[in-house]
């Protein structure tokens, strides 16, 4: 089985309307290369050393539950904060303090894949009087967009926004501001949603949990997900 690793990552807003930072994966990346998403990356055992003497964020982590069949201790939740941060940082400059996150989804990558995340989103806003930089190592590109123009883009091919990327900015579309989006964090669960993926003539479905064809898919499975707007299966078609 495919080790699955544990990873954060933040939707960064700002403005009236909201616009979302997107930055783009270097093309030689081995995970997602060329896609827009939002910063990110894997847990790092120093992540977790760090969070270890801050009670405040320690308290905070509890909102994160464990992935059925997987264990979670309260070191590794508050880590995830860290890391979302850090690796916010490295991508973009943006220095964010863990306690202006908020959790937002949970997503695993499918097991169809080679290399397995287990993903924590947080949202927050940009710190006031930062600007945004490309690292030029992990990031090639960075942009900001609002979650209708982003997904635009992606619908027209200027850009690729991976399925989880796609489904957290169709939440997005029309909320006004952090107030709405916390709002919506409180009429709504956030459970664990694993796709699964089925090819046939050399396209990739992704079949979300709610899909009536999900279950029947080969690939691990996770049910009881909340439902999300948007469509129940992704369609990916190779270029060319």
């Amino acid at each position: 089985m495919t080790e699955i690793r544990d990873a954060a990552t933040v939707i960064v807003l700002r403005g009236s309307p909201l616009q979302v930072l997107l930055v783009r994966r270097h093309a030689r990346s081995g995970f997602m290369a060329g896609a827009y998403v939002f910063p990110g990356g894997k847990v790092d055992p120093a992540d977790r050393e760090q969070v270890q003497h801050r009670p405040e964020l320690l308290e905070r982590a509890k909102a994160l539950r464990p992935t059925p069949g997987r264990t979670l201790l309260i070191e590794d939740a508050a880590a995830h904060y860290q890391t979302a941060v850090r690796e916010t940082a490295e991508e973009s400059g943006l220095l964010i303090d863990p306690l202006q996150l908020h959790y937002f989804a949970h997503w695993i990558t499918p097991s169809f894949e080679p290399r397995r995340f287990d993903t924590r989103f947080f949202v927050a806003m940009a710190p006031e009087g930062q600007e945004a930089r490309v690292d030029e190592r992990e990031i090639t590109d960075l942009r900001w967009e609002t979650p209708e123009a982003a997904l635009s883009a992606h619908e027209g091919g200027e850009i690729f926004l991976p399925p989880p990327t796609q489904l957290s900015l169709q939440e997005l579309v029309g909320l006004a501001d952090l107030d709405a989006v916390l709002a919506l964090l409180e009429r709504r669960p956030i459970t664990p949603i694993l796709p699964k993926v089925s090819t046939q003539d050399g396209a990739f479905t992704i079949l979300l949990p709610w899909d009536p064809d999900y279950a029947a898919t080969e690939g691990e499975a996770l049910f009881g997900t909340s439902v999300l707007p948007g469509p129940s299966r992704i369609t990916i078609r190779p270029k060319g």
